[in-house]
């Protein structure tokens, strides 16, 4: 097998990381990418893409630019409420409503 040949059932991928700025960290999302691309989205055991930091974050893109249902309490114009947690505001993630922690937790 030569060094250019995969076996078969086998994909490569190339991929390159998000330039770091000069100040500040990468950006987590690009709303308008170049071609194909993956997002990594880091969450936890649980499917928990809530919270305060990078979680939080991805959730809310994932829900207004995905159409991804994300379990954050919203008002009754959908707009996602706020809780304090270690003194910031962060996004009101209802865990226990999470589909995708429910359908995790029947199967393990």
């Amino acid at each position: 097998m030569g060094s250019d040949r995969l076996p078969p059932g086998v994909m490569s991928l190339k991929y390159e990381w998000v330039p770091k700025p000069e100040k500040g960290f990468p950006a987590a999302y690009d709303p308008s990418p170049k071609g194909s691309n993956a997002f990594l989205v880091p969450g936890d055991e649980e499917l928990f893409v809530g919270g305060g930091a990078l979680n939080g974050a991805v959730g809310t893109l994932l829900l207004q630019h995905a159409g991804q249902e994300i379990a954050f309490k919203r008002d009754e114009d959908g707009n996602i409420l706020k809780r304090e947690e270690a003194g910031k505001q962060v996004p009101h993630f209802e865990k226990e409503e999470c589909r995708h922690r429910r359908g995790q937790g029947g199967l393990f």
